[in-house]
């Protein structure tokens, strides 16, 4: 896992790095750790580099702010999969980035509890991305990641997994076998999948917008969403932003 440190307080870079070493020997979680005291220097970096999963990102810094550096890096696909959390001194600013798909939103001065919090949810959020889906395929098992996965479509016991080729685009391929919803809700009970429709099971993590009658996800599919199974697949898409500090919790209206 790579993460990138972005504030221009040498000071509390240098805390921020400290915990993470501290945590990393208690938890066994391995991660590389990269600083940077302007959001030029990051987005320099990059460009050259591949993404970071994670970014902590202060707000108030030199003539690129940390808003714009999110807004920059929310254009760029290859940046698609990596996780912002803003750093701040104040809340003025939770309202503008609520729609950038943020991980989390911290006040400063950032406290042990805070980071112990934080780490929490990232341990978790990324240990629950790195769950396997098999299925048989032509009579031969296949392994996927179930974190790849944008949603399932069912069609007279006909399944399609609409999934992403790689981790740093949203270029989707379709792999195909047979089964049925019943059965592959039984075997993918993981609480970021939601059912909005009788034919579709659906990532929560690629949730773009929930509309009143349809979804749209992050790579501009749209998925149907009927009135028999709205309500409930909403309650899961939101426990599930809840549960992994998400906190883009609005509702899009339909065009």
């Amino acid at each position: 896992m790579r993460i990138a440190i972005c504030d221009d307080d040498k000071g509390l870079c240098e805390k921020l790095e400290s915990l993470f070493d501290k945590y990393r020997i208690v938890s066994q979680f391995n991660y590389v750790i990269d600083i940077f005291y302007s959001a030029e220097d990051l987005l320099k970096s990059m460009k050259e580099k591949n993404p970071y999963d994670m970014i902590l990102l202060d707000i108030y810094m030199g003539d690129i702010s940390g808003v714009e550096a999110g807004k920059i890096l929310r254009q760029n696909d290859d940046n698609i999969n990596t996780e912002i959390v803003y750093i701040s001194s104040s809340r003025d600013f939770f309202e503008e980035v609520i729609g950038m798909r943020v991980f989390d939103y911290i006040i400063k001065p950032i406290t042990e509890k805070d980071f112990n919090r934080l780490f929490n949810n990232i341990q978790r959020y990324y240990k629950s991305n790195s769950q396997i889906f098999n299925f048989k395929q032509k009579g031969k098992d296949k392994f996927i990641q179930l974190s790849s996965i944008l949603y399932f479509e069912i069609n007279n016991r006909k399944v399609v997994i609409n999934r992403k080729e790689s981790s740093t685009s949203f270029k989707v391929v379709q792999d195909e076998y047979y089964s049925t919803m019943k059965d592959l809700r039984e075997e993918i009970k993981d609480l970021k999948f939601a059912l909005p429709h009788r034919s579709y099971l659906v990532n929560c993590m690629y949730i773009e917008e929930f509309r009143q009658k349809q979804i749209k996800m992050r790579n501009g599919d749209i998925i149907p969403v009927s009135q028999t199974y709205r309500e409930e697949a909403i309650k899961r898409w939101v426990e599930w932003m809840k549960l992994n500090n998400i906190c883009n919790l609005g509702r899009g209206n339909d065009d």
